[in-house]
């Protein structure tokens, strides 16, 4: 997608969850300042803005206490280990410069994630104030999988690897026909419409090759496909089963997309020192919003579970408790 397509596109992206995964796929790094949401409303693009929680899966033998995330993954480099130790780091600011904390054997307070009351708005609807976003980021060194799990709240995954994967091996499309400008000026959905009759009355049957013709619903969007130049030289077509692989859903509901309690990252890359991420979204916006009274500290405790599994066939995992002080700031305990 080019800059000028990312532009046209902006007028789509309330309504399109397609159009929201593209726009997330071109978009490296934004700063946020303030999320406001509607009662019931999830966000999925915010996740572009996300800062991190950062979790380092490491080697053995290291003192957890002493060290922070960056030093430890330097003594990873220099000692023979087997990548089975976790040194969990904190960070959710709005800052790109803020620093990582790390988790180990003792409370994190994190006052850059401040979450304000709820506040009853005129027309009867509520809004909260959310200052830093919440997010995970699970790395290390010699990282075959990485499975993240919540009890209570939600994970957005945008599995960038795996997206990357998909393009390098030509996975992504199902087909790529020759570029029309028919195309031009049109949502993903109103694409998706154009190219289905296409495929009905047989225009693109010598392209499916690799992949036989779904329904109209198997298919979850349509995208224009550039060369090297940057020229436009197809218009390729996005099954819902693809997409699936680099951003789950745990339902089709309108406003529920894109959100898992429980998932799996692999390591598709294979690469040497694995990052997943993933926004976390906790209960406690859900609650509030229909007991706006609730005081912060009162909140349910949000558990995660990390596991991962190292390329030596070994697993480590622990637990970890999200919860909020009176002041609406975030604490997080190793179990």
């Amino acid at each position: 997608m080019k800059p000028e397509d990312l532009k046209n596109s902006i007028n789509f992206v309330e309504s399109d969850d397609y159009m929201q995964t593209r726009l997330f796929a071109e978009i490296s790094s934004k700063k946020k300042s303030k999320n406001k949401s509607k009662k019931g409303f999830k966000v999925a693009i915010s996740a572009v803005l996300c800062c991190a929680i950062l979790i380092v899966g490491l080697g053995f033998g290291i003192p957890q206490a002493l060290i922070d995330d960056t030093t430890a993954l330097q003594l990873a480099n220099d000692m023979d280990t087997n990548g089975n130790i976790f040194i969990m780091s904190v960070r959710a600011a709005e800052s790109e410069n803020a620093e990582y904390v790390s988790v180990t054997d003792h409370t994190v307070i994190l006052s850059e994630y401040k979450l304000d009351k709820v506040i009853l708005e005129d027309d009867g609807s509520m809004t909260f104030d959310e200052t830093g976003d919440l997010s995970l980021s699970i790395k290390g060194k010699n990282i075959e999988s990485v499975r993240m799990q919540c009890e209570k709240g939600e994970f957005f995954i945008f599995d960038t690897d795996m997206f990357e994967y998909l393009c390098s091996t030509n996975e992504l499309y199902d087909i790529i026909v020759p570029y029309s400008d028919e195309y031009e000026n049109k949502s993903v959905n109103e694409r998706l419409d154009v190219m289905y009759k296409h495929i009905e009355n047989g225009d693109y049957d010598e392209y499916f090759t690799e992949h036989s013709k779904k329904t109209y619903d198997e298919y979850k969007g349509v995208d224009i496909v550039y060369d090297g130049n940057e020229n436009k030289v197809g218009i390729g077509l996005v099954s819902v089963e693809t997409y699936a692989k680099f951003l789950p859903t745990t339902s089709n509901e309108k406003g529920k997309r894109n959100f898992v309690r429980n998932y799996t990252l692999h390591n598709v890359l294979n690469k040497e020192e694995f990052d997943a991420c993933a926004t976390f979204q906790p209960e406690w916006y859900g609650i509030l919003f229909d007991q706006p009274d609730t005081a912060f500290s009162d909140l349910p405790h949000e558990i995660v579970t990390i596991e991962v599994t190292f390329k030596n066939g070994s697993v480590e995992s622990n637990k970890y408790d999200f919860s909020l002080n009176a002041n609406g700031e975030l604490i997080i305990d190793i179990i």
